[in-house]
């Protein structure tokens, strides 16, 4: 599913850019190239196929077998990019992949990248790190990037992990590097196991959908302004490197209101909400908010779509992507 180009910022001199097969990397490769910029996505042979299905073309994907710094450290002397962003990633979803697997797509690969750049001079290396890492603390309001980090899972510690030895290498190497903190991410082209798509998927065929009671506390960020804020970390002057910076709305929604306006939008009966049909999970986070002030400060990015205009826009590409055009946004 292609996603809408929402500005036309070409980067100079060349992109490399890992995940290209996911959510969020696929659409900032797709972005990017749209705009005129020389990307090219890292990809294991495995999702050559997914990268292509997003509308990266043949020749901007680079397949390497295994990610370690003997294999990359050639196609970065060749490539020789100006910026790195590195999406790629393992194990957000609980339970979808093994440990190490974990360990190693979260901690391992950003090293390899780092140590694969060696002999590159770059501009900026934009790093991927998650709000997972925080520490559960119903006392605060808001995370801020001074909040502690005690990360509940082992995807959270691995991001956490990735990080402190992200900063750590990139420091010793002379790159400069910085992470972009993210939280709740949603929009066109997300996986299907996730909450907006398996709300989408229910409602439009009017099939009940099993909720928890639906009170925890979200911080909802449309992927459009995700990809505006990838682009402004790697032109803005401002930000320090081996600094964290977090990217949300610092809006709070709770889930139950998110499924109600899904519903609503859709014009489908709210009885198909069964709310409290799940329990909570064990592990349940009741609250997870992000403060935005760092990057809004020291860069020219602000939220630029509503919750409401966010979910209207994924309806509408979900739509279009079934061939459904009989239906209209209320």
């Amino acid at each position: 599913m292609l996603i809408e180009v929402v500005s036309d910022v070409k980067l100079d001199g060349t992109v490399v850019l890992t995940g290209g097969s996911g959510f969020i990397g696929g659409a900032l490769a797709t972005r990017l190239l749209a705009a005129g910029t020389d990307v090219h996505c890292l990809i294991r042979p495995g999702s050559v196929g997914t990268t292509r299905r997003r509308g990266i073309p043949e020749e901007r994907i680079v397949e390497v077998s295994e990610f370690t710094c003997a294999q990359l450290a050639p196609i970065m002397e060749t490539l020789r990019p100006t910026y790195v962003f590195h999406l790629a990633a393992s194990g957000v979803l609980p339970g979808s992949v093994p440990e190490d697997e974990i360990l190693q797509a979260n901690l391992g690969l950003v090293t390899q990248l780092l140590l694969g750049l060696r002999a590159c001079s770059i501009q900026r290396f934009i790093h991927t790190g998650s709000c997972f890492e925080y520490a559960l603390d119903l006392s605060a309001d808001r995370l801020t990037e001074e909040s502690p980090i005690a990360p509940q899972s082992i995807y959270g510690a691995a991001k956490a992990a990735s990080v402190l030895c992200g900063n750590a290498l990139a420091r010793q190497l002379g790159i400069p590097f910085i992470t972009l903190r993210l939280f709740g991410v949603f929009g066109p082209g997300e996986d299907s196991k996730r909450l907006v798509p398996y709300l989408l998927d229910s409602l439009i065929s009017e099939r009940r959908v099993d909720l928890t009671p639906g009170e925890q506390i979200r911080d909802f960020l449309f992927i459009h302004d995700v990809l505006d804020a990838y682009v402004s970390a790697a032109i803005s002057p401002s930000l320090s490197n081996f600094s964290t910076y977090n990217i949300c709305s610092g809006c709070p929604t709770r889930i139950k209101d998110l499924a109600i306006e899904v519903a609503r939008v859709l014009n489908r009966p709210m009885h198909l909400l069964a709310f409290g049909e799940r329990p909570y999970r064990p592990d349940e986070c009741m609250r997870m908010l992000g403060d935005n002030s760092r990057f809004r400060c020291d860069t020219d990015w602000q939220p630029r779509t509503s919750l409401e205009a966010g979910i209207s826009l994924t309806i509408s590409a979900e739509m279009a992507h079934r061939g459904i055009s009989d239906w209209s946004a209320r």
